[in-house]
């Protein structure tokens, strides 16, 4: 009976431990998903109103379409937290610990059924496919062979998202292995977004050089730049996403649940904010 009393003790203690990290987590998301709206609105504006935009129209519809889609992913996966976190609120006591409704052992898994937000690599592709566009963009000016070694890049990487990104929605066969669906894409995503972001930081710098050495005059400050390298790089999504498998595989805590609910909307609002810059 002492024993009994233990055990239920240690999983009460490590249910509200949990409970208490998904709520500071779904807080956050709030925060982070009103940043999200924000910003769609505002670059929706930017984009519709503005007369001599930097893109042609084509392209001014494309990224309007594609602010709507990431901004709908980071709804969903809000939806789907919020869903979640009501419903372990309003279960009774005994509720959670009859049912295990937190299990100690993985509660990301039981928190989304899949491991992890549904809109999870939906937003992680989406968020990567605008770096390629950007990437490619940016190297349209360079030498053939430059335009083959990085177009073969961003078709590896590409690839390897996607896989990635399907692998997610077997849970099962990645179980198989002892892996889990949310640290598989995005250990795989931190990987692809620092490939990126090294691809675009030396281009723009390498641009950067040739300006500076055309220009006739005018002070360049250090600050100026590397505020506009972190914008075009995404390193929100990079910073996130090492916190992430940080956390995870640190153990010791569950507090790898708060940058899981974060990054997609993370994903969503990084591209957002550059959608009114030239890619050029």
């Amino acid at each position: 009976m002492a024993v009994n009393s233990s055990v239920i003790m240690k999983n009460t203690f490590d249910t509200f431990n949990s409970l208490e990290l998904q709520l500071i987590a779904t807080s956050l998301s709030a925060v982070a998903y009103g940043i999200v709206a924000m910003l769609f609105v505002a670059c929706s504006q930017l984009l519709w109103k503005r007369k001599h935009s930097l893109y042609s129209k084509r392209v001014q519809i494309c990224l309007l379409l594609y602010g709507a889609v990431m901004f709908a992913l980071s709804t969903v996966a809000f939806i789907q937290e919020l869903s979640f976190t009501r419903s372990i609120v309003f279960h009774t006591f005994q509720d959670i610990i009859e049912e295990s409704i937190l299990p100690t052992s993985d509660p990301a898994s039981f928190i989304w059924t899949l491991g992890g937000p549904a809109s999870l690599p939906f937003a992680i592709w989406g968020a990567q496919a605008f770096l390629v566009w950007h990437c490619a963009a940016l190297y349209q000016g360079s030498s053939r062979i430059s335009r083959t070694g990085i177009i073969f890049i961003l078709a590896l990487v590409s690839v390897e998202s996607l896989v990635s990104g399907i692998l997610f929605f077997m849970p099962r066969l990645l179980s198989s292995f002892s892996l889990e669906s949310s640290t598989v894409v995005i250990a795989v995503a931190t990987h692809v977004n620092i490939s990126l972001a090294l691809l675009i930081i030396l281009r723009l710098l390498y641009q950067q050089k040739d300006d500076y050495a055309n220009a006739e005059g005018g002070p360049v400050f250090p600050y100026t730049r590397i505020v506009f390298l972190s914008i075009e790089s995404f390193p929100e999504i990079i910073m996130v996403a090492i916190l992430y498998l940080a956390l995870f595989f640190g153990g010791g805590s569950e507090g790898y649940l708060i940058p899981l609910s974060l990054l997609p909307h993370i994903c969503a609002f990084s591209p957002s904010s550059m959608c009114t810059l030239d890619p050029k």
